[in-house]
Formats: C-alpha cells, sequence, structure tokens
C-alpha cells in the first residue's frame, strides 16, 4: 500500500495567521522530541553527534514538518512510513507504539538506526504520525554497537526488526518485548531509550490534541495539507 504522492488541494482554504501559528507549533513540538531525546538519550552516538530525527506524518505517511536534526533520518521519514503503512495499513489504536530497523522494509540507515513511531488519534480519528529516529545503544550482531564491517551478511550485523507494535493500545507485548533485549547488548541502555522516546511522542500528541482542540481537528488538517503543498510549491520552483 504505497503512500499517496502529490499534495493535492486542502480540503478548505485556512487564513495565512491561522497557517502560520499551527506551521510554527508542528515545528516546535517536532523539535522539542529531538531535543528531549537528546537530552536524556543513553545512547552515546545519538548524545553527542546528534544522530536522530523528529518527523510528523499525516494520516496518509506524508512528511508534514520534519526536526532540525539528521536529514538522513527526517527527510526519508515517508519511506520508512511506507513500508510500515505496506504492512499494519489502517490497523492502529491509540497508545501503539511501533518499532522497526529492517533496511528492506523501512528502508533507511542501518541496523543502530531504529524507527520508533506513534500514530496519533484525535477523539478516536487517525490523524497521522510521530515519527523519532535514532541510533540506539546496542543492535545485536557479532560486534558491539552494531558497526561490523567484516559481518559475512545483515544477519551477523545485528537484529533485523521488521514494524512491530512493541505496545498495543497502551500495553506492552511483555513477550516480545523480552526477546528484543535478551538479544542485544546494555539491554537496560536500550529499553530506558525506548521509554524515553514513546514518551517524548506522547507528549507530542498530547500537545496535536491540544492544537486540535483550539483551532478544529479539520482546520488542523487543512493546515497539514496546505504545509505539504507549500512544500511541494517551494521544491517545483527550485527546480524549475
Amino acid at each position: 500500500m504505497p503512500i499517496e504522492k502529490g499534495a493535492g488541494k486542502p480540503a478548505h482554504n485556512v487564513d495565512a495567521t491561522t497557517l502560520s501559528v499551527v506551521w510554527n507549533r508542528f515545528e516546535y513540538i517536532v523539535n522539542q522530541i529531538g531535543e528531549k531525546v537528546l537530552n536524556a538519550t543513553q545512547s552515546f552516538v545519538t548524545a553527542h553527534v546528534r544522530d536522530l530525527g523528529a518527523s510528523m506524518q499525516d494520516a496518509r505517511g506524508r512528511i508534514v514538518v520534519a526536526s532540525a536534526h539528521l536529514p538522513v533520518h527526517t527527510l526519508i521519514a515517508e519511506i520508512a512510513m511506507e513500508g510500515v503503512i505496506a504492512k499494519f495499513g489502517t490497523d492502529y489504536k491509540p497508545g501503539d507504539y511501533i518499532i522497526a530497523n529492517d533496511p528492506y522494509i523501512v528502508k533507511a540507515g542501518h541496523l543502530p538506526d531504529w524507527s520508533h513511531i506513534r500514530p496519533t488519534f484525535y477523539k478516536g480519528e487517525l490523524v497521522g504520525f510521530l515519527q523519532c529516529k535514532t541510533h540506539v545503544a546496542d543492535t545485536g550482531g557479532f560486534l558491539p554497537g552494531g558497526y561490523g564491517p567484516k559481518a559475512y551478511d545483515i544477519i551477523a550485523e545485528g537484529l533485523n526488526i521488521p514494524p512491530l507494535k512493541v505496545i498495543k493500545a497502551g500495553v506492552i507485548d511483555e513477550d516480545l518485548w523480552e526477546f528484543l533485549l535478551k538479544n542485544v547488548r546494555n539491554p537496560n541502555q536500550v529499553e530506558m531509550d525506548a521509554m524515553l522516546i514513546n514518551g517524548a511522542l506522547t507528549q507530542a500528541e498530547e500537545q496535536i490534541t491540544a492544537l486540535m482542540d483550539k483551532y478544529g481537528v479539520e482546520t488542523v488538517k487543512a493546515c497539514m495539507d496546505q504545509i505539504i503543498l507549500s512544500g511541494e510549491k517551494a521544491m517545483r520552483a527550485e527546480l524549475s
């Protein structure tokens, strides 16, 4: 189920002032995801190289805004979402938390770069996704840290994780999570960062909910469409 390309036309017009306020609020929210992770992460590489990126997608998986961190993690968020949507379609519930790193599915980064994804809801309606990609402390494999240029194959490099719901409707899958943590070094660090990121995504979802309470869900969704359209127009003008 590939993501439909092209911005299309917003469902209804939004005045310039409202669009600017919502747009800047979105950018603040995703940047704060990254800053919260940077200030509390257990991963040396994430903390000291700023090896992460946060983004917000609409319900179709298209990038709305991205944080001011590594472009390799933010600008490919839509590609990662294609793999997630191909697996789950529209099967999401409030409180779900998805992780993935399989390069043949999420198609971005190397195995230590895990995608952390939280579907976002407003009064039961799926309105988008929040995504944070970070370099985790360890991802298994024959050498610590996930760097193994002499690995025989990708299985030797580390865990290949397809999109998995580690938390389903707010309830952690203890068996699945135990299995993953048993196959990485420094499991406490990996677990702490996963819970940190899910917490940051949860807070971001709460902020988006407050924005929709204030301006109305249809207005905010129209702003999402307009932001995507503005980005497309700017890129086409740059390339022409």
